[in-house]
């Protein structure tokens, strides 16, 4: 391309190089009817700056901002961001590194629930009435189930049943030998003497220190869940005998 040198301002309109300044300059003359280029204020506007237009199909030129330069961002990928609370689809995804360290994570404590009714954040162990107890199919999770006044319903079951029978005797004895897998005992006094039971490892039986007092014919059921020794004594022993179911 062939470039006109002018050592002085050519007519008007013209685009032409300037040879006399290092480097040469690119200059526009007649610039919106004025001789030269307008100037102006930065921020101020002027009808006569010219524009700089890109044309369909031109190269994008890049623009590199200054280091740590504040940005405002409206969108991303096309979609306008907002404050406040949103769905996933209009939040920016939030990744923790591999190597970042223990984050803790503070409960929220949502307050006491209502009465009558469960909580799934309680401060206390809660439990569901259920006029009809559940059926569970294996695997599943159940609830601590109440009574109709909240109290928990604890009830061990049994499998099993041994039937024993220990001969009536006026001294203390051994009625059921303490067991930990115990679900629960029964015992029935066939003599015709009063037995009197012990609920305790520690001390001895006798007619004025006892637990219960079984009266001929009489039937007890051990309370709580009890799994520790049983001991026993009849008043008058005569050919009876104490019959003593254990379940578990």
């Amino acid at each position: 391309m062939t470039q006109a040198t002018y050592s002085a301002v050519p007519a008007a309109g013209a685009l032409w190089v300037d040879n006399s300044q290092s480097p040469p300059a690119l200059v526009v003359t007649n610039v919106g009817g004025s001789g030269s280029v307008p100037t102006g204020s930065a921020g101020s506007p002027n009808a006569a700056v010219v524009t700089v237009q890109g044309i369909a199909g031109g190269t994008a030129q890049p623009v590199t901002l200054p280091a740590n330069q504040s940005v405002n961002v409206t969108q991303v990928g096309g979609s306008a961001l907002a404050l406040s609370q949103h769905t996933s689809a209009a939040s920016l995804p939030v990744v923790i590194a591999s190597d970042q360290s223990s984050v803790s994570v503070t409960p929220i404590n949502v307050g006491a629930a209502a009465p009558s009714t469960a909580s799934v954040y309680a401060d206390l162990s809660a439990g569901v009435y259920n006029t009809t107890m559940p059926a569970l199919a294996t695997g599943q999770q159940g609830a601590d189930q109440v009574d109709s006044v909240g109290r928990k319903i604890t009830a061990a079951r049994a499998d099993a049943g041994a039937v024993t029978q220990v001969a009536a005797s006026g001294s203390a004895g051994t009625i059921l030998a303490a067991n930990a897998a115990r679900a629960g005992a029964t015992f029935s006094n066939t003599d015709t003497g009063n037995l009197f039971l012990y609920l305790s490892a520690i001390g001895t039986v006798t007619t004025s220190k006892y637990t219960v007092k079984l009266v001929p014919g009489a039937y007890y059921e051990l309370p709580n869940g009890y799994r520790g020794i049983v001991t026993g004594i009849w008043d008058t022993a005569g050919s009876g005998s104490c019959n003593v179911t254990e379940l578990s």
